[in-house]
């Protein structure tokens, strides 16, 4: 190697220009390279350039010399694939929690995943205007706290509001913190939820991620480790429409023949059912009934019909009535 700087920095350089500038439709010949490297500072004779391309395939990096045109070396592989990190980036244009500042920031240090070409053609498809995001991204804090609190069987405190009709935040518990022990964060409908255990009600109470303001890790240990050890998220979810819903119900319900894909999209392909005639099944699931399962099922207008157990029969025709009255 010609010039003053030692092989490790050379080593380096080629393997980020390699990196960045290389893929099977755009490999680079050695010439290339050299110019590549003198134009970063580094003067590098072509024998050079061969046996550092082998040190870094002897060291596990994938390239590959094209012999067909276009010729040159190039990157074969990489830790992401294109097509997962389209899936990636996707996943962060269409979250609603995440701000349009944060979701540029998230997409930029995905696309250094790729060569230049491919985040070029990666960020070509983008369009994130016109997809409801929010502005709070003290979200990111949030979770984090609650994660540190998990991780450490800690508890965690924070400050829970609503919005007003005026979309001004109402803090409930008299604007006190809540002092809670953390299980499980989900997410469900695009939100995010936290799983802990309530002490006032000695129950797993959900709360909105993006609700929660001032979160800090408690030096107060996690109170139910025992019981919660293995505390699984989704069997709640089996059983809740939403996050905030009651006890369980076994709930059966005749439907037409056309939603039987909105049943097992609801409640799994294990739900039981079984035909009552040419047009209509039976259902039987056990879900916590919230306003959520109720409007769902209005959703379907006469195409669904509650069976049992009566009192939510009696539930959802107060709640049809009382829909009505506003038109009274």
């Amino acid at each position: 190697m010609a010039g003053s700087r030692s092989t490790k920095p050379v080593l380096l350089t080629l393997l980020r220009i390699l990196t960045e500038q290389t893929d099977e439709q755009h490999p680079l010949t050695a010439t290339r390279l050299e110019e590549a490297l003198l134009a970063e500072g580094y003067s590098c004779e072509r024998k050079a350039i061969y046996r550092h391309i082998n040190a870094l395939k002897e060291f596990g990096v994938d390239i590959l010399r094209s012999d067909s045109v276009p010729r040159g070396y190039y990157v074969a592989s990489r830790e992401f694939e294109l097509p997962e990190l389209r899936l990636l980036v996707d996943a962060v244009q269409s979250s609603r929690f995440i701000s349009y500042k944060k979701s540029e920031e998230l997409i930029g240090k995905l696309s250094r995943l790729a060569s230049r070409s491919e985040a070029a053609e990666i960020r070509r498809g983008l369009h994130m205007h016109g997809i409801p995001k929010t502005d709070n991204e003290r979200v990111y804090y949030t979770l984090d706290a609650v994660y540190r609190a998990i991780s450490a069987n800690k508890r965690v405190s924070f400050r829970y509001f609503d919005y007003t009709a005026a979309k001004e935040k109402v803090y409930r518990n008299e604007g006190n913190s809540y002092l809670v022990s953390p299980y499980a964060v989900v997410w469900d409908d695009e939100k995010y939820y936290l799983h802990a255990y309530h002490e006032k009600y000695d129950a797993i109470s959900a709360f909105r991620v993006d609700r929660m303001e001032a979160a800090e890790v408690s030096d107060l240990p996690r109170l139910k480790t025992a019981e919660y050890a293995g505390y699984d998220p989704s069997e709640r979810n089996r059983a809740a429409f939403d996050q905030f819903g009651g006890d369980p119900v076994t709930v059966v319900a005749e439907f037409d023949n056309r939603l039987a894909n909105a049943v097992i999209d609801g409640f799994g392909d294990a739900v039981a059912m079984r035909p009552v005639d040419e047009a209509h099944f039976s259902a039987r699931f056990s879900v916590e009934v919230s306003e959520r399962f109720l409007s769902w099922l209005f959703g379907f207008g006469e195409m669904v019909k509650v069976v049992a157990p009566r009192e939510l029969v009696e539930q959802y025709i107060a709640s049809l009535e009382g829909v009505r009255r506003l038109y009274d």
